[in-house]
């Protein structure tokens, strides 16, 4: 159940960070093994910029991990790196 720490990062869309937090509390995921933020990347266009909403989990119970995916899938976050 408990192996080495997962190290994931998933990206999603704006504005989301209250509720990602809210659910992370909802599962009992400790402050200290989460991190929410939001990012604003330059496309280099004039006007153009795209904002998303970044999540960064360190996670050893590979069960939670699994839930925590499928939760934040159907909001809209994928897994990058």
């Amino acid at each position: 159940m408990y192996d080495k720490i997962q190290i994931r990062t998933y990206l999603g869309p704006a504005g989301q960070q209250e509720a990602v937090k809210n659910l992370l509390r909802a599962c009992r995921i400790p402050s200290h093994s989460a991190s929410v933020y939001e990012q604003n990347h330059d496309t280099g266009y004039p006007g153009l910029a795209i904002t998303s909403t970044y999540v960064d989990l360190h996670l050893s119970d590979k069960g939670l991990a699994k839930k925590v995916d499928d939760l934040l899938s159907n909001m809209g976050f994928s897994q990058s790196r």
